[in-house]
């Protein structure tokens, strides 16, 4: 498998073509997509596809991705195991638009009965987060742990002033 990064703004499709076919390339494998679209001037007609996630929106093509639901499933049971009653999720917007959002519908779904607040306080979409948006969350909510996707949010809670794991638990 070789990986080919194409122009972000490709002019022709008779490019692109030239570039895969002079390698050898005889199907391709569509990457996720920074944001859930399509890829203009690609020639689909001439390569086998698939796509790995569900971002590529046209064509419609074979994908794989994650199973979110078992994979909240899996990290909620651990928590739970672990101790963990009040878990909140913070999930950037993007992320949830990729996943259709799978990762938070999971989340409610494992939580719906629990002795937990409300779900605009229990999961929180947003990709500009600040260190202020978290102690106000943190403040509404009080979690005992916390679920995320982006990676950067040990250090955002550490700059709040939590300890982690002493303060918090944390899944990222």
């Amino acid at each position: 498998m070789e990986v080919i990064h194409l122009p972000d703004h490709p002019s022709s499709s008779s490019g692109i073509e030239r570039i895969l076919k002079a390698r050898g390339v005889y199907g391709v494998i569509i990457a996720p997509l920074p944001q859930p679209g399509t890829l203009p001037n690609f020639p689909w007609s001439e390569f086998p596809l698939a796509a790995v996630g569900h971002s590529l929106n046209e064509p419609k093509v074979h994908y794989v991705m994650s199973h979110y639901y078992h994979a909240m499933e899996q990290v909620v049971q651990e928590l739970r195991r672990r101790g963990y009653r009040r878990i909140g999720l913070l999930e950037s917007e993007m992320m949830e638009a990729r996943t259709e959002r799978s990762q938070s519908m999971a989340f409610r779904e494992l939580l719906s009965g629990q002795a937990t607040p409300s779900w605009k306080k229990a999961i929180q979409h947003n990709d500009r987060w600040t260190k202020q948006n978290y102690e106000q969350w943190l403040q509404v909510f009080r979690p005992d742990a916390v679920i995320a996707s982006f990676a950067h949010i040990r250090d955002c809670l550490i700059e709040t002033g939590v300890t982690i794991p002493k303060d918090l638990g944390l899944s990222a």
